[in-house]
């Protein structure tokens, strides 16, 4: 049993993670947003894409940000929440609203999600495979792109495995366990950490794996504070030149051309 100091100085931790996340998500993807917006070269299809994203989770992680006020008012302030007033602040959020329901039906719940993330681990494993041993056999006539979406894969696998799949499993199996409901409360509320840090990675992954966002993100947040600018890591990546390809997270995105040879005139 979990006394309610114990259970505060969990919520303590967890807000102050994903205070760090919101800060952290926030400013890297509306820095791709604006990027993508001031830059007439990303706007690309997988560019619009990576933009429409970032959009996406920077609405889920405001959200997350008034869930969290509300948590903290409740928790530390006994702030008595109105049902009306919470579903007017979140109601276009609704992420996880098995997660409100009686205990029975959240029970049955995560385990339908259990079964069907483990469907989609084994489908993206399949692929994965397939993709592996067509790269193998054709290595010669494998197209750029088909080996570019093998790392994607394994990527986005070891993304959903780590930040779903795990998180999943584990509050089900505690909960076919029979371990206490203030424990799986508990461990459920840290599931949120997994959640938001999917939300925060857009630019992030793009200025690791992309020379070319790499240079433009640090150009611009430069723009915005030339010291948070310097402080950046700097990769030893070289950055695209004409006749090769921008990548995003593996994917490619732009195709230059190459430049043709000048011949040199020659002095009579």
């Amino acid at each position: 049993m979990i006394s309610e100091e114990t259970y505060q100085i969990h919520r303590i931790i967890i807000y102050c993670i994903v205070l760090f996340f919101e800060i952290f998500g926030l400013f890297g993807n509306l820095n791709l947003i604006v990027l993508t917006i001031r830059k007439k070269s990303l706007r690309t299809k997988y560019g619009y894409i990576l933009c429409t994203l970032a959009t996406i989770h920077t609405l889920c992680l405001l959200y997350e940000l008034v869930c969290m006020g509300f948590g903290v008012a409740a928790t530390f302030y006994s702030y008595d929440i109105r049902r009306k007033t919470c579903f007017l602040a979140i109601f276009p959020y609704m992420c996880n609203p098995p997660s409100s329901l009686n205990p029975i039906v959240k029970a049955k719940w995560y385990y339908f999600m259990l079964l069907f993330t483990s469907l989609t681990v084994v489908f993206y494993t399949i692929a994965c495979i397939l993709i592996y041993y067509k790269a193998h056999r054709h290595s010669s006539d494998l197209r750029y792109i088909e080996r570019k979406a093998l790392k994607t894969l394994k990527l986005l696998i070891f993304l959903f495995v780590m930040f779903r799949f795990i998180t999943i499993t584990i509050a089900t199996t505690l909960m076919a366990l029979g371990v206490d409901k203030k424990i799986i409360e508990l461990v459920q509320n840290y599931n949120i950490i997994a959640g938001i840090t999917t939300y925060s990675q857009n630019a992030y992954v793009c200025y690791f794996r992309s020379s070319e966002y790499r240079t433009l993100l640090s150009e611009q947040i430069s723009m915005i504070h030339p010291k948070l600018g310097a402080m950046l890591p700097k990769l030893s990546a070289q950055t695209s030149v004409n006749g090769q390809q921008w990548i995003v997270s593996g994917v490619s995105i732009i195709t230059t051309n190459p430049l043709k040879p000048q011949k040199r005139a020659h002095l009579k």
